[in-house]
């Protein structure tokens, strides 16, 4: 993500109440990012939506044997996740 594009969707997150900033405390060029109430409000509503839609795909795309088999890969994609996000 470049700077530009970085400071755009801060700029769309503050003005929509998302985030709120406050003065790094030793460096004055810096603010810090702190989420708001509103803005946990909709990533909570964000994210049970988007588990809506993958839940309705996979009941309706997938066998009960395709469910169980996808089931039994959630350890191995944490997994993978852990190790990703390690970086």
């Amino acid at each position: 993500m470049t700077h530009q594009s970085a400071a755009k969707s801060v700029k769309e997150l503050l003005g929509d109440g998302l985030v709120r900033t406050e003065p790094h405390p030793s460096d004055g060029r810096k603010l810090l990012l702190h989420i708001t109430d509103a803005g946990r409000a909709r990533l909570q509503r964000e994210r049970a939506q988007r588990a809506g839609w993958l839940g309705t795909a996979i009941r309706d795309t997938l066998t009960p044997d395709e469910r169980r088999r996808l089931r039994d890969c959630v350890p191995l994609l944490t997994r993978l996740t852990a190790r990703i996000t390690e970086r």
